[in-house]
């Protein structure tokens, strides 16, 4: 699959929100948001795109948000090794990332560059 401008927005909201966690028994993947303040922004934007540019392509299926009302937090889990590998395929890795990189080719184009930088930014 080709970083189009959508793509890279999303890698962007995942650098600012998302979660990939690895071990020996399970492999995960996390997105979410502010219950209150994000919400909305999740239900119309960020899960649309990431059902039209991942889930669907890869799983012909939705993501599913649920509300953690105990900790303000408006997420999706996917326990899914493919779903991770397609992350890692791109270079956004499991654990901190105090040390995350933009993906090379998302550097040497202005406009993914953008996109994402958008991404981040709306999520943090």
């Amino acid at each position: 699959m080709k970083i189009d401008e959508e793509l890279a927005e999303l890698f962007g909201i995942h650098i600012g929100d998302g979660c990939i966690s690895e071990n020996p028994r399970y492999s995960e993947y996390y997105l979410g948001g502010d219950l209150t303040e994000e919400k909305e922004y999740h239900d119309n934007w960020v899960g649309p795109l990431f059902n039209k540019k991942i889930m669907i392509p890869l799983f012909n299926k939705n993501v599913t948000y649920k509300e953690h009302p105990k900790v303000g937090v408006y997420a999706f889990h996917i326990f899914d090794k493919n779903l991770v590998n397609f992350f890692k395929k791109f270079g956004i890795c499991s654990g901190s990332k105090i040390n995350a990189g933009i993906p090379k080719i998302i550097l040497s184009d202005k406009n993914l560059l953008k996109r994402f930088i958008r991404g981040l930014f709306d999520t943090d």
